[in-house]
């Protein structure tokens, strides 16, 4: 069988022939149509070998676009799934055939036959792709996986190995000068007994030199005694250190817990200036609703995928369900709150206009990639829609707020914010994702759009901190949690991918820091915790609990990969499952601090 079919231009032949000569002097076999064996119908001849070869590298030049052949063979390929397009010259969109327009050819234009050049590197990798079964690839995914563990775990094993060699070092270094003070001591302790036996006989207690000596032999010895206390004890440390790990310091730093870190803890919960309406199921109506929006996108994404439906185009039925998604989830918005008769609060409002925010800049994303429209780097047709819905979204804030003429509660600036700093982050991802800069290596653009849009959703939060320290409440400091923990667990494994750890390290580490913050946000309100703060604390600690079970369950080998549908899965069901257990114990701890503490009343 053929492993690869050459699909080109005969005035391309001379182009073609090193690629072909590459490829063939790596061990594959390469069809590309020299010469016709007599008796053999061509056209029939060339079909054979189309069908029968695993993909097929099609050339695309000025002469190519107006072959019929070329053309004829690339839309048989594409059926297949078997095309790899490969540029021989620069063309534009408008140059390719209908439906052949290849967003990811390799870039063949500038090769010289260098095997580290970009284009031939991506075309290696395709082609590779193609030439590999599913299951070798599903395979070599798991060899890979268990490599990085492994790597993961014997990097932290020589981590604490050389921890261990640190501390016995200093622990004998410490002994080492204990016994020089102890020898010390002892020499002080025979130059006092010296000076004691010289001392005249016949004054006794009276000389006053005589009393003073035997109180500085006093003090030597029990300094003597307590040296040798902390000398075995020294000892007893150095022998655990030899036989077990250290154990490891718990508790939050102490730099995050010194006074004025965090807003004042002993003031009471305030349990109504979030809101100007007193209808709490309102609220939280309204909080289900911007929660269950990407849930509902992901939703409509996959119900479109397995359905296979489209309304953009053929094999766009991941965009179109997004698109879809994206429609309904304003129109329920607006069509529930006009068929209420109370006053939509300002806090209710912030929460709507946060879920249509989020479904808005989805769509948009969607659609611009499934209609092939493009603002910005050629074929960045998702980023370009993503950049669109971003600014559409920090446009209509600022309107949406000079619209309801309320004045703003905290929460409610905090999810103006969170709204805002997602557009800002998302911005910044299209920015940098469509230009491909990286600070991670050639190839390490897309970690390096992750990371920028993280730290630039951190730097918005850090400004509004910083305008509103002095009049900063306790659900708006919960809100601000949150989103910045968001914020953390995007950047953290982005900076930690990009410097090689990994990402099935990077990804537990960065829950574990949204733990520990969390954790200690909690201990520092002593139990003088609302609704809301349970229900955000609840919802952040839960979610990040469920990242690191998820990712400890895969690392141990019974569970999915994280990345994967079926992962994702997992996760929103050990969210829901321990959701609940997180907001009762925080609401439990609240409600014992409350019966322990003792208000007092101001006077």
């Amino acid at each position: 069988m053929t492993d690869i079919f050459f699909s080109y231009s005969s005035k391309d032949r001379e182009r073609v022939r090193p690629v072909r000569d590459a490829l063939a002097a790596q061990g594959f076999d390469v069809f590309w149509d020299q010469e016709v064996p007599t008796g053999l119908d061509w056209d029939r001849w060339i079909r054979d070998h189309l069908n029968k070869s695993k993909c097929a590298l099609v050339f695309w030049s000025i002469n190519s676009i107006a072959s019929d052949n070329v053309r004829h063979e690339a839309t048989v390929a594409k059926q297949h799934g078997k095309l790899v397009p490969v540029m021989l010259d620069a063309l534009t969109a408008e140059q390719f055939p209908m439906g052949l327009y290849a967003v990811q050819g390799a870039n063949l234009a500038s090769w010289t036959g260098d095997d580290d050049h970009v284009g031939w590197s991506e075309l290696r990798r395709q082609i590779e792709t193609k030439l590999t079964p599913l299951w070798v690839r599903r395979h070599i995914d798991t060899l890979d996986a268990e490599l990085v563990a492994e790597r993961a775990r014997r990097e932290t094993a020589e981590r604490r190995d050389r921890t261990l060699r640190d501390q016995i070092v200093k622990e004998a270094q410490a002994q080492q000068e204990l016994r020089r003070e102890l020898d010390h001591a002892h020499d002080e302790i025979a130059a006092l007994k010296a000076r004691l036996q010289s001392a005249p006989q016949g004054q006794g207690k009276a000389d006053p030199r005589v009393e003073q000596l035997a109180k500085q032999l006093a003090a030597a010895r029990d300094e003597v005694h307590t040296l040798e206390a902390a000398n075995d004890e020294l000892q007893t440390k150095i022998k655990a250190l030899q036989a077990a790990p250290p154990r490891s310091s718990s508790g939050p730093p102490a730099w995050m817990v010194k006074a004025g870190a965090l807003p004042d803890q002993a003031a009471p919960v305030d349990k109504g200036s979030h809101a100007k309406s007193s209808d709490r199921r309102a609220i939280a109506i309204a909080a289900v609703f911007a929660l269950a929006v990407p849930f509902v996108l992901f939703g409509f994404a996959v119900m479109f995928e397995v359905g296979g439906w489209s309304f953009l185009g053929l094999y766009e039925a991941v965009p179109s369900g997004v698109v879809a998604a994206g429609l309904l989830i304003p129109t329920v918005a607006i069509v529930y709150n006009l068929r209420r008769h109370d006053p939509l609060g300002s806090t209710e409002f912030a929460l709507y206009w946060l879920g249509c925010a989020i479904a808005f800049a989805a769509a948009a994303c969607a659609l611009f990639q499934g209609m092939r429209w493009g603002m910005l780097a050629p074929g960045g047709y998702g980023e370009s829609g993503l950049l669109f819905g971003s600014l559409c979204v920090l446009a209509f804030a600022p309107i949406a707020i000079r619209w309801r003429k309320q004045p703003l509660a905290g929460a409610d600036i905090a999810l103006y914010w969170i709204g805002c700093a997602l557009a800002v982050a998302a911005s910044v991802f299209a920015l940098s994702a469509s230009a491909e800069w990286t600070i991670f290596g050639p190839y390490g653009w897309v970690v390096t759009a992750f990371f920028a849009s993280a730290a630039a959703a951190i730097i918005t939060g850090a400004i509004v901190v910083w305008r509103r320290w002095a009049v900063i409440d306790h659900v708006e400091a919960a809100l601000y949690w949150c989103g910045t923990s968001l914020a953390v667990a995007v950047a953290t494994p982005a900076l930690l991918d990009g410097m090689g750890f990994g990402l099935y390290v990077a990804h537990p580490l960065a829950a574990l820091l949204v733990l520990a913050s969390g954790a200690l946000l909690v201990r520092r309100r002593q139990g003088l915790l609302g609704t809301a703060e349970v229900a955000i604390y609840g919802l952040g600690m839960s979610l990040a609990t469920a990242v690191l079970i998820t990712y400890l369950l895969y690392l141990m080998g019974i569970g999915v990969p994280p990345d994967t549908p079926g992962g994702v899965l997992l996760m929103l069901v050990i969210t829901l499952g321990i959701g609940a257990g997180w907001s009762g114990f925080i609401g439990r701890s609240a409600k014992t601090s409350n019966a322990r503490v003792k208000v007092t009343p101001p006077v």
